[in-house]
């Protein structure tokens, strides 16, 4: 059960949409309704899998072994409390 409709249609918008798309003047549920109606009346296209062999054959393991290098993020040599991780 949904309890708040809205509040769903609009994370996975936000979600879907690029960055930019809808911009903070020109927001309104009825603004999202058209959008959400115009998604669901195209036929779905699959994702492009643009990705390098390398990428898609990480196994599990590999996939756990990424780490992020503490050295060089933000701050890092400051020394802060505050940690800066961008991945």
């Amino acid at each position: 059960m949904i309890r708040h409709p809205r509040v769903l249609l609009s994370a996975v918008v936000l979600l879907i949409c690029p960055a930019g798309w809808l911009g903070a003047d020109d927001f309104s549920f009825d603004r999202l309704r058209a959008t959400a109606r115009a998604m669901a009346a195209t036929a779905y296209a699959p994702p492009r899998q643009g990705l390098d062999d390398y990428w898609k054959n990480l196994t599990y393991d590999q996939h756990r072994d990424i780490r992020f290098k503490m050295d060089r993020g933000l701050w890092a040599k400051d020394q802060l409390p505050l940690l800066g991780i961008c991945f």
